[in-house]
């Protein structure tokens, strides 16, 4: 009888505790992200085990050394990060714990969520994690990225501000160590990126939450990343890796390209009818007085001395920049200068244009015709968007027909508020979803084809 008592007894106490949300034991998994579909953009093509994040955010899953090896996709194609396996400045060393890591983009993707039961309430616990800054492979110049770390609606917590220079990974941090106060027995734990643009990437690794204090007092202090609200960085493309082809031998600051390696490519006023701007398939000229051609290539306005080239016919992917910061509802005027070429070598008229795309909208030049072996005037673009989030992508994609190959030229890219709309060159049109995109991508680049493959024998000028 006094054991059956005992035993209610015991049996009351700890339903008290179960409901006071005391003595639990707390369920936090996963947090070497080892328990995974696979290397991916998560919410697109993979996902974890016990974390969630709105998809299809800029949120990626690497493998241990797969993160520069082209493996990694997502919804707008290969997703690699500068390393020594791509012709980046460093090493990407292993990852701390399991066989896979995080990676958050620093502008504009969705937080990495676990809801974890069984905390007590009132204890105090310690989170420590492993944490790098890395840069997304096509990407040019130094960023900045700190992690924000919250416990369910207790104060957000910070790791310093961290810098990462130019096509580098900085190699993982261990003094991520935070304390919280549970204020619940089930709470939302939760990770979020912030950077410099769109190109800026924090890892993420080895997460754990023991009860205890941490060592030190944690940054509580919100850093600060000096950047300018919706500031378009190196719109004439001056600040770059020399003339070449973007994703293959050069890059453009602040500009990537959505696919690697994409046949866009970064020429010199005054040098692309002469030589030498190389790319995958040796040196890429555009017809002019200096190589053959009936006219000159004239120069892009403003005394620009560089001037981006996209062949709009053959691996054909945008060329962006993300901007952040932006006034949700506010609108944007993007001012360009855009011409038309065609490569040296080949022959026939071609029919191009350039679409230019923020967030949600599209607006394209009218549709012009080049003469072989020739070049267009240049002429000036100018279209009016509005934001529908403080984070968008802006991009540039040429257009053109038939696959001879036609090159859309862009050069004085600018992006500033305005306060009303004015009239732009062409009529506002849906963007494509990613895969109406990769759609359209695939049929240009079927159309360029079978010229790309006679490259190597150029045609002859009767």
């Amino acid at each position: 009888m006094g054991v059956c008592l005992m035993r209610i007894a015991l049996f009351v106490a700890a339903a008290a505790l179960a409901a006071a949300g005391i003595g639990h034991a707390q369920s936090f998994q996963n947090g070497d992200f080892s328990d995974n579909d696979g290397a991916g953009q998560i919410g697109y093509n993979t996902s974890l085990v016990g974390w969630t994040v709105a998809a299809p955010g800029a949120t990626y899953l690497y493998g241990t050394g797969t993160a520069d090896a082209g493996v990694t996709t997502g919804a707008n194609g290969p997703n690699d990060l500068w390393g020594e396996g791509n012709g980046g400045a460093t090493l990407i060393p292993d990852a701390p714990a399991g066989s896979g890591w995080f990676v958050a983009q620093g502008a504009g993707s969705s937080a990495l969520k676990q809801t974890i039961t069984g905390l007590t309430k009132g204890a105090t616990y310690v989170l420590n994690f492993n944490y790098a800054y890395a840069q997304k492979y096509g990407a040019f110049g130094p960023t900045q990225l700190y992690w924000a770390v919250k416990l369910g609606n207790g104060q957000t917590e910070y790791t310093p501000l961290g810098t990462n220079p130019s096509k580098s990974f900085t190699g993982w941090f261990n003094d991520g160590a935070i304390s919280f106060k549970a204020t619940a027995a089930t709470q939302v734990l939760s990770f979020a990126a912030f950077g410099t643009n769109g190109q800026a990437f924090a890892a993420l690794d080895g997460v754990t939450i023991t009860e205890g204090q941490a060592p030190g007092p944690p940054p509580t202090v919100k850093p600060v990343i000096p950047m300018t609200a919706g500031k378009l960085v190196n719109g004439n493309f001056a600040s770059n890796g020399g003339v070449g082809q973007i994703n293959f031998n050069t890059a453009a600051d602040g500009w990537y390209l959505s696919g690697a390696p994409g046949y866009t490519f970064i020429y010199a006023t005054g040098q692309a009818d002469i030589c030498c701007t190389n790319g995958q398939y040796g040196d890429n000229e555009l017809w002019g007085k200096n190589n053959g051609g009936p006219k000159a290539l004239s120069a892009p306005p403003r005394q620009a001395a560089y001037f981006v080239a996209q062949d709009g016919a053959f691996q054909v992917v945008p060329i962006s920049q993300d901007l952040t910061r932006l006034t949700v509802g506010g609108t944007y005027k993007v001012n360009f200068d855009y011409a038309f070429a065609q490569q040296a070598g080949f022959l026939g008229d071609t029919q191009q244009n350039w679409c230019v795309s923020l967030g949600g909208a599209a607006q394209c030049t009218p549709t012009v015709t080049n003469l072989s072996q020739s070049s267009t005037a240049w002429s000036h673009g100018s279209f009016t968007f509005v934001a529908g989030a403080a984070a968008e992508t802006l991009s540039f994609l040429a257009s053109g027909s038939p696959a001879d190959p036609p090159f859309a030229l862009l050069a004085n890219v600018s992006f500033n508020p305005v306060k009303s709309v004015a009239g732009g060159l062409g009529v506002v049109a849906a963007v494509p979803e990613p895969d109406a995109w990769a759609l359209m991508i695939v049929g240009l680049g079927a159309l360029g084809l079978s010229a790309r493959r006679r490259r190597g024998a150029r045609a002859v000028t009767v």
